[in-house]
């Protein structure tokens, strides 16, 4: 016997505390929804990697017709998906000079903020928050943009933070 009561609008928690935001519980535990969209930026070959790759990794993927900058919420809307990737940077100007409507922003925040799907930003975003430009989805932005670089990066998992799941998985080094 468990105990399940709702909070929000899509949120089940179930009686021993786990909270399942944009999946469904099943059986006690929370399964995911694996439908991801990608909202592509100007590189359309850079997107269709990223979404190739969360493709062969599990995931149902589909990739916006339009670059963030023309995202309005509709285009395709967030429903069925449980993940967003936001991608905002690409070789045209446009990406990094335009804003996106207010609408796509204002889709994506209630996306996350109501519906508790998860959003991922990349670096670009903390460019785009730090030029006055996505003033609605800047809280969301967890980076501050100090400097550009462009070239190869490898990153390492911080040992006192490899157990955590968000890291399951990944490689020390990647």
């Amino acid at each position: 016997d468990q105990n399940y009561g709702w909070h929000g609008k899509d949120v089940l928690e179930i009686g021993c505390g786990v909270t399942c935001g944009s999946g469904s519980c099943v059986n006690g535990s929370c399964v995911c929804n694996t439908n991801v969209l990608v909202i592509a930026d100007d590189s359309p070959s850079g997107s269709a990697v990223l979404a190739t790759s969360l493709s062969n990794a599990g995931f149902t993927v589909t990739q916006t017709a339009v670059p963030s900058w023309q995202y309005n919420g509709t285009n395709p809307a967030l429903t069925g998906f449980g993940s967003v990737v936001l991608l905002a940077g690409g070789p045209n100007a446009s990406s990094y000079t335009s804003d996106m409507p207010a609408a796509g922003q204002t889709a994506l925040v209630t996306f996350v903020n109501t519906n508790g799907n998860g959003l991922v930003l990349t670096e670009w975003a903390a460019f785009q928050a730090a030029a006055g430009r996505w003033q609605t989805l800047a809280p969301l932005v967890l980076l501050t943009r100090t400097a550009a670089y462009s070239g190869q990066t490898t990153y390492q998992v911080d040992v006192a933070y490899s157990g955590h799941p968000i890291w399951a998985g990944l490689a020390p080094s990647f």
